[in-house]
């Protein structure tokens, strides 16, 4: 069995924790949700620049998906809606790796080829969220016992809500 769809490469695909849905991303650009039960693409995004590096499912909001890009930035999308909530276009100064949901689902780590770690915090509806703080690793080496050095860049974002 397989779905076939106008994908180019798929560099990320991602379950969801229903085990009936799957999230693709490929260097068209998209994020495609499937449905293994149909074996029928129910949602499509395009959104991003460049090709798509990672993706991560919310662990509690069944719809909500975020992914990460080639170009930098990081998009919340409801499956539900088919709808863009947010887009973050300099989540990161090179382009992003990995995203990962704390299990409790108000924070988001991402990982970036500009050698950072954020964190992203989701706070109460109705309130602002924003980015915790930055983990940069030490290039240079010159102080071994320095994981890194931690920034405060605080950036607003509307929150994303449940309903």
């Amino acid at each position: 069995m397989c779905i076939r769809d106008s994908h180019q490469h798929i560099g990320k695909i991602k379950w969801h924790r229903n085990g009936n849905w799957v999230a693709t991303g490929s260097k068209d650009t998209s994020v495609r949700v499937h449905d293994i039960r149909t074996m029928k693409t129910f949602a499509v995004f395009q959104q991003h620049k460049k090709e798509v590096t990672a993706l991560a499912w919310h662990p509690t909001i069944e719809e909500l998906v975020v992914s990460g890009s080639l170009d930098n930035s990081l998009i919340y999308w409801s499956v539900r809606d088919e709808c863009l909530l947010k887009e973050i276009i300099l989540a990161h100064d090179k382009e992003i790796t990995g995203i990962d949901w704390h299990p409790l689902g108000h924070m988001i780590a991402t990982s970036s080829l500009d050698n950072t770690t954020k964190f992203w915090g989701r706070a109460k509806c109705g309130d602002e969220t924003k980015l915790l703080y930055s983990i940069t690793k030490n290039l240079c080496n010159c102080d071994s016992s320095a994981l890194g050095a931690v920034s405060y860049t605080h950036l607003t974002l509307p929150t994303i809500c449940s309903v």
